[in-house]
């Protein structure tokens, strides 16, 4: 077999097995760190999953053509969408912190 009818696997069907180990595999690997009943369990597990959607996401309207960066338009949203992601996960790592670590003294 030639090496040119040899095709390079397509960069979506090398990310499936990736995906499939970080969903089967982040749970475990977070429960055996933190623990089940640790504060910071969900919140890690809930951004690091909506986070792999979330760049399989970006990929896509990047790979469709969607997004193109020589369009400063299309730079500066791009860059909305990812600060938008990142702030509204520290503000809610900051709440979470927040609950952990301020005392509530009760009425």
């Amino acid at each position: 077999m030639s090496t040119d009818s040899m095709r390079r696997p397509s960069p979506a069907a090398l990310a499936v097995p990736l995906v499939i180990l970080a969903v089967w595999g982040l749970p475990r690997l977070l429960v055996a760190w933190l623990g089940i009943d640790g504060h910071w369990t969900p919140f890690l597990y809930q951004y690091a999953m909506g986070g792999l959607v979330f760049l399989i996401g970006l990929w896509v309207i990047r790979a469709s053509g969607a997004c193109d960066f020589s369009r400063p338009g299309d730079r500066r949203w791009f860059g909305v969408l990812v600060f938008g992601y990142l702030w509204y996960a520290g503000i809610h790592g900051l709440f979470t912190w927040l609950a952990v670590a301020v005392p509530f003294r009760g009425a």
